[in-house]
């Protein structure tokens, strides 16, 4: 019997510890028929005796269900245990266990600094203890880390991407590994038949099998997701409908690849976004954000449908859902500010000035070094609007103080920069009529000429500044 078998895996000590376990449990009958196995050892059960003993009545075929129910109960709970029993390995790969269980939790709070103290910790044992399996986890759980806490930049990808190639070497060395371990096990086996069957018998093959037909799918479908973060267009948009049109039976192969769903449609939308395609984005992200639940909402997702919305000019809806998910937002340190700042400009667009300026957080010394450009940029919209038109020239002149002092591909827009602060100027000369009409025409031409040389956030600001310039030509 089953039930038998699995306890003989268990020493006297654990016996202890698995019955003093069962003894808690809100089934008592486990533990009258843990009692009776433990009672009668390897003897031959009786199913009568067995079933008296638990249930405290004579037996009844009809209800043989109700001794098999608590003998799979039994089972589960005895499987359970076994499970958890620590195997005897080497004591350097438990500790290194216990580092990665310290540094997921460590994750989950986003102290950086923590986290690298830990993480270089455990990088320098599994390195020195050749353990590439752990390395490749490591390095996993940073990447992670980074993409999920970090702010986007240059800097930041391009550690990301380190790691992730860090990660490939470290699974390359364990396959390579593991292959040669199995190669020496094959080769082994075949000494030992050619000894017992003698040299004149040919010995089987060797030839490599091909791939299980689910691997086969499964790797197929990763190369496919894969392909398409560098494809653009009609190609990028095809590759993904393939990867959708298999995704069913990727789920069922592996449970974790469910969430795709939304990442899949999110990013068919944001192809269409990208090619000005609103319609056809908004139709995909409405598709992406109702496959996930309230609890698994991805703010990446949230953040690039709610800024199609602001391109089709439904500023209201940004506002709105910015507000809807407020709580989540400002948990989440990669977009919490352009979340603000993309909503400032929504209830600009809105004539809100006042609230955008509520919005909008005050202590410069918070602000993300690589969002500080869009910040300002947004800062002197506002207080063009309020009409606080020195404040606005200030933020501008800061702004151009800053690109002094960075990359040149860090210099974002510098040109459109230029035509706000000339919306500036083109503005204090409205009593003066014909020269404000001739430096209106230029500065007209000047943001039109801009159109193809925006990015893709500046599109946002391009839009609001011909607003502008529309109102003065009234």
């Amino acid at each position: 019997m089953r039930t038998v078998e699995l306890l003989k895996i268990l020493d006297n000590k654990n016996r202890k510890i698995f019955h003093a376990g069962i003894k808690k449990h809100h089934r008592k009958k486990l533990l009258l028929l843990l009692d009776w196995f433990l009672k009668n050892g390897e003897a031959t059960t009786n199913k009568k005796e067995m079933y008296e003993a638990v249930f405290n009545a004579q037996y009844e075929e009809d209800k043989d269900y109700l001794l098999r129910n608590e003998l799979r109960l039994l089972n589960n709970e005895l499987e359970d245990f076994i499970a958890s029993l620590p195997l005897n390995t080497d004591t350097s790969k438990d500790n290194l266990q216990k580092e990665i269980n310290l540094l997921q939790h460590i994750a989950e709070t986003g102290n950086e600094a923590l986290f690298n103290t830990y993480f270089n910790t455990a990088l320098k044992q599994a390195s020195q203890a050749g353990k590439f399996e752990t390395l490749a986890k490591l390095y996993s759980l940073k990447s992670k880390f980074l993409i999920r806490f970090k702010e986007i930049s240059i800097k930041t990808y391009n550690e990301i991407i380190h790691l992730l190639q860090l990660e490939n070497q470290a699974l390359t060395s364990l396959s390579e590994e593991t292959l040669s371990i199995n190669t020496l096990h094959l080769h082994y086996s075949q000494r030992v038949l050619e000894q017992l069957q003698g040299t004149s018998k040919s010995l089987p093959s060797l030839k490599a099998l091909p791939l299980l037909a689910e691997a086969a799918l499964i790797i197929q479908y990763n190369k496919l997701i894969a392909a398409s973060y560098l494809q653009k267009g009609e190609e990028k948009i095809e590759t993904l409908l393939a990867a959708l049109k298999i995704h069913p039976k990727i789920i069922v192969l592996r449970e974790e690849k469910k969430r795709d769903t939304a990442t899949i449609y999110g990013n068919i939308a944001l192809e269409y976004f990208l090619h000005e395609q609103h319609e056809k984005a908004h139709h995909y992200y409405k598709k992406a954000i109702a496959s996930c639940t309230p609890a698994q909402i991805n703010i990446e997702l949230l953040f690039n449908y709610c800024i199609n919305a602001l391109a089709m000019g439904h500023h209201k809806y940004f506002i709105d859902i910015a507000k809807q998910h407020q709580t989540a937002i400002a948990g989440n340190h990669k977009l919490k500010y352009r979340f603000q700042y993309f909503t400032a400009m929504a209830l600009l667009f809105e004539n809100k000035p006042k609230e955008a300026f509520l919005l909008l957080d005050h202590d410069i010394s918070k602000r993300p070094e690589n969002e500080y450009y869009f910040y300002r940029m947004v800062y002197s919209m506002v207080y063009y609007q309020l009409n606080d038109f020195d404040l606005a020239a200030r933020e501008l002149e800061n702004i151009l103080q800053s690109f002094r002092f960075r990359k040149p591909i860090e210099a974002y827009d510098k040109a459109l920069v230029k035509a706000m602060q000339q919306l500036l100027a083109t503005h204090a000369l409205r009593h003066q009529k014909e020269k404000y009409a001739k430096e209106l025409h230029k500065l007209k031409k000047q943001t039109h000429e801009l159109r193809q040389d925006t990015t893709r956030f500046s599109k946002t600001i391009h839009k609001w500044l011909r607003l502008q310039i529309s109102k003065m030509e009234k």
